[in-house]
C-alpha cells in the first residue's frame, strides 16, 4: 500500500487489525516475525508474531454511539463510474452530504450472498466528501484487497455490517458520517473533522463461509507417511506413523483443486491443522498444536516472501485453490533449533492444509 493508505489502515482500521489479528493469534500458525501486511494473517500467543500484534495495537478510543440504520439514498449522491475490479472514478456533488449512513449497490453481482461470518476480500477506495481528496485505494501498483469478516464489527462497523446481504461481484457505495460511523478521535489524526463524510466504494471480489473446506475424495498416502482424516464441515485428524520422520520436505496432494494457481508473493486464505511428529509418533489421533479448521476463522497469509516458514513457502506456491495437501516439514524448514511457542526445538511438523482462496 502507499503511505497514505498505510496511515489510514493504522489509524482508522485499528479495531480490525488488533481484534481480528488477536483472534487469529490464538492459534499457533507457521508464521515468522515480519512487518504487518494485512488485517488477518497472524496468530496470537505466538512469540514470532507478537511484534506484529504490538504494532497493530490501537490507542484507547471513545465508545462509538449506536450505528445509524443504513438507507439506500439520501440527498445528492456521488456518481461512480468504471468497471468492477478497476479503480472507480468518484464524482462528489457540490452540495453538502446528508447525515445519513448510505449503503447501496452501484452494480449488483451474480455471486453468492455474503452472510454474517463470511471471510470477504474486497478492493476499496475512499474519498473525502468536502474536499474530494482520496484517502486510500487498494487499486494500482502495490495495492491489494482488504480481507475481513462480514458483520463482526472489526473492519469499519458501518461497512462490514452492511456488506452482509450483498452479492459477491457487487460494487457497493457507502457514505459514512464520521461522528457516528468512525469515531472522531481516529479521524482527527487524518485531518478530518466531525463535518467530514467519507464515500467508500468497495468491489466485493470473493467470499468464503466459516464452514468452507476443500471437498473431494482424498488420494491414498503411502505407508510411512501421516494420514489425514478430514470431516469437511467440522474437524480434521492426523495419524502419525510409528517410524522415524522423513529427512526432507514432503508435499502430497490429497485433493487436487482446479482454482487459480498460487503465485509467489500472493496472499491466500487457508485452513490448516498442525502436529509435531515426535510427540505424536505412533498415535492414531495426534494432538494438534495449531488448527484453523471449520468452526474457526480461516487464515490469510502471504506466501513465498518469508512471512511463513520455509516449508510452507516451498510447498504451497504453485498449488491451486481447492487443493488439500499433506505436508511433512523438517526442522530446517520449520522452526529449527529454537522451536516456536508450543512447537519444541528441532521438531518435524505435520500439516493438513486446505487452500481456499487466492487473493
Amino acid at each position: 500500500m502507499r503511505i497514505i493508505e498505510d496511515r489510514w489502515m493504522v489509524v482508522v482500521m485499528q479495531d480490525a487489525i488488533s481484534s481480528y489479528s488477536r483472534r487469529l493469534m490464538l492459534r499457533a500458525a507457521p508464521v515468522v516475525l515480519t512487518s504487518m501486511l494485512l488485517v488477518s494473517g497472524c496468530t496470537s500467543g505466538d512469540p514470532a508474531t507478537e511484534g506484529r500484534a504490538a504494532a497493530s495495537a490501537a490507542p484507547s478510543a471513545k465508545p462509538l454511539p449506536p450505528l445509524p440504520r443504513a438507507v439506500a439514498s439520501a440527498g445528492a449522491m456521488p456518481v461512480v463510474t468504471g468497471g468492477f475490479g478497476r479503480e472507480p472514478q468518484v464524482r462528489i456533488p457540490k452540495s453538502a452530504p446528508s447525515d445519513k449512513l448510505v449503503v447501496r449497490a452501484v452494480t449488483a453481482g451474480n455471486g453468492p450472498l455474503i452472510r454474517k461470518g463470511d471471510v470477504v476480500a474486497a478492493d476499496y477506495t475512499a474519498t473525502v466528501w468536502k474536499s474530494g481528496r482520496k484517502l486510500m485505494s487498494s487499486y494500482g501498483e502495490g495495492g491489494e484487497p482488504q480481507v475481513f469478516v462480514a458483520g463482526d464489527g472489526t473492519l469499519l462497523r458501518a461497512l462490514d455490517a452492511n456488506i452482509v446481504g450483498q452479492k459477491v461481484g457487487s460494487r457497493v457505495l457507502a457514505i459514512l458520517p464520521p461522528g457516528r460511523a468512525f469515531g472522531l478521535d481516529r479521524l482527527q489524526s487524518l485531518g478530518l473533522t466531525d463535518k467530514d463524510s467519507v464515500a467508500f466504494v468497495l468491489d466485493l471480489k470473493q467470499a468464503t463461509s466459516p464452514t468452507t473446506a476443500v471437498v473431494g475424495k482424498q488420494m491414498p498416502v503411502p505407508d510411512g507417511l501421516p494420514q489425514v482424516r478430514a470431516n469437511n464441515s467440522t474437524e480434521v485428524k492426523i495419524a502419525v506413523p510409528a517410524g522415524p520422520p522423513p529427512k526432507g520436505l514432503v508435499s502430497r496432494v490429497l485433493v487436487q483443486g482446479s482454482g487459480p494457481q498460487v503465485k509467489r508473493g500472493q496472499r491466500v486464505v487457508l485452513r490448516y491443522a498442525g502436529a509435531t511428529w515426535k510427540e505424536n509418533q505412533g498415535k492414531n489421533t495426534a494432538k494438534l498444536f495449531a488448527s484453523a479448521w471449520p468452526g474457526e476463522q480461516p487464515f490469510a497469509i502471504r506466501l513465498g516472501t518469508g512471512e511463513s516458514i520455509k516449508g510452507w513457502d516451498q510447498a504451497l506456491v504453485g498449488q491451486r485453490a481447492g487443493t488439500r495437501l499433506l505436508l511433512v516439514i523438517p526442522p530446517a524448514l520449520g522452526y529449527g533449533p529454537t522451536g516456536h511457542g508450543p512447537v519444541p526445538r528441532n521438531a518435524t511438523l505435520v500439516y493438513a492444509v486446505d487452500i481456499l482462496l487466492t487473493l
